[in-house]
């Protein structure tokens, strides 16, 4: 049925299609049933990848002003190694020389 339409018209079978395709970005029109149900749709579009995000301004201080790194280097590291270092930094302080 036509939403905001004359009452009981019909969308062709053509425009249906155009809707769940290119408007919903549905995969099939199964998908749309499925949600309809309460279903978690699949989708026609790639997952966008999570942009990398920058390290804190607290690592950037400690990997350069601490550890001596070029701006370089630290801008290619990745959160979980420079957090990995700090902490090997700080455990090694704990336990001694």
């Amino acid at each position: 049925m036509v939403s905001m339409g004359v009452d009981g018209q019909d969308i062709p079978p053509q425009m249906w299609k155009l809707v769940w395709r290119h408007q919903l970005r549905l995969q099939n029109e199964a998908e749309f049933w499925a949600g309809l149900g309460g279903a978690e749709p699949h989708y026609a579009v790639a997952p966008v990848a999570e942009p990398p995000q920058p390290l804190p301004a607290f690592l950037i201080r400690f990997l350069r002003d601490t550890l001596d790194m070029s701006d370089e280097e630290i801008d290619a590291m990745p959160r979980s190694e420079a957090q990995q270092r700090l902490d090997d930094y700080h455990s090694r302080e704990l336990r001694g020389p």
